[in-house]
């Protein structure tokens, strides 16, 4: 369930259809389940109706290729567009940008590893720290907390004032204990936002952790609290 409510909150209707058909063919299976299954969003016919008939995807140029993409995010077919997006711009030869927004795409579909392994092709990255970034948020969605945090110190390390990597950070460092990190990672995104929404989740992890940040500085340090849980979704640089 949680991955089609990442779907529906991202409109990729095309991605959250088949796990909705699963969803109605589970609940007529088991009727005594129906209760605990009523509120499941939109029905099939309702996701078919949005997504519509499918765009055409010849293209002769690239501006028809983006048009074309540009059209299946509209409708809701993210899925589609990284595909398209993918057959007509290899990894191996792609502009970053083009890379970093197919890479994006699959990982808000839910496929990280697919997601690091085209950032991890690109051969044209501006900005390495930005890419460490990226592939650490790739770990830190897998749980991989140690790869994650390996990853997202080296950007910090290229580019101090990453926002996406000083974020991430604190939402591990949160998940893992460790209040006073988490609170001045946080404290730090939040003063290198790229926009208010983002400012505005930084300061939601700065105020969670601050009572604990302030009990930890007149307590005694307690080692070895590596307990990370939860991920949080990615922000732009």
């Amino acid at each position: 369930m949680t991955l089609k409510m990442a779907y529906d909150s991202r409109l990729m209707h095309e991605a959250a259809l088949p796990l909705r058909e699963r969803m109605e063919g589970g609940r007529a299976i088991k009727r005594l389940e129906s209760l605990k299954q009523a509120d499941l969003g939109l029905t099939p016919a309702e996701y078919r109706r949005k997504l519509g008939p499918p765009p055409p995807i010849n293209w002769r140029n690239l501006s028809d290729l983006d048009r074309i993409v540009t059209a299946q995010l509209g409708t809701g077919r993210a899925e589609s567009a990284a595909l398209l997006l993918e057959q007509a711009h290899p990894a191996e030869r792609a502009p970053w940008e083009v890379v970093d927004r197919i890479a994006t795409l699959r990982l808000h579909l839910g496929e990280p590893a697919r997601a690091r392994e085209l950032w991890r092709k690109a051969v044209t990255v501006p900005q390495p720290a930005i890419r460490d970034a990226r592939i650490g948020m790739t770990y830190l969605v897998e749980g991989d907390f140690e790869a994650a945090r390996r990853h997202l110190r080296q950007a910090l390390e290229a580019r101090p004032d990453s926002f996406e990597a000083n974020y991430c950070l604190a939402v591990l460092e949160q998940d893992a204990g460790a209040a006073q990190p988490a609170y001045d990672l946080a404290r730090k995104a939040a003063g290198v936002a790229p926009d208010e929404p983002a400012r505005s989740s930084a300061r939601v992890i700065a105020s969670s952790a601050a009572p604990f940040a302030r009990r930890t500085r007149t307590a005694a340090p307690r080692a070895g609290r590596e307990l990370p849980a939860a991920v949080s979704p990615a922000r732009s640089r």
